[in-house]
């Protein structure tokens, strides 16, 4: 997600735990090394999963506080699923 959100022109700023990953900051999401509200979007991409549930307020209480207005959370879902995508077609 982030090298397409890079591509894509955008300012993104990434933050792993794992610094063989390369992130512009080594941290943990249970205490982000960001200022309050630094980021109009924060988006955690199957993160959650990693951490123990207790631990889950205070990881949603640090997105919420280095977010300014909005929290995307991306979480694995293990299960039958389907999926339908309809385009209209123009009539030339």
């Amino acid at each position: 997600m982030y090298n397409y959100l890079k591509q894509s022109d955008l300012n993104v700023v990434s933050s792993d735990f794992n610094r063989n990953l390369n992130p512009d900051k080594v941290g943990d999401i249970r205490n982000l090394l960001f200022q309050d509200k630094e980021f109009n979007v924060v988006l955690a991409c199957e993160v959650l999963e990693h951490i123990l549930f207790g631990d889950f307020p205070i990881a949603l209480s640090e997105l919420r506080r280095v977010s300014k207005q909005y929290i995307i959370l991306s979480i694995p879902y293990s299960g039958f699923f389907a999926e339908i995508v309809l385009n209209r077609r123009s009539q030339n």
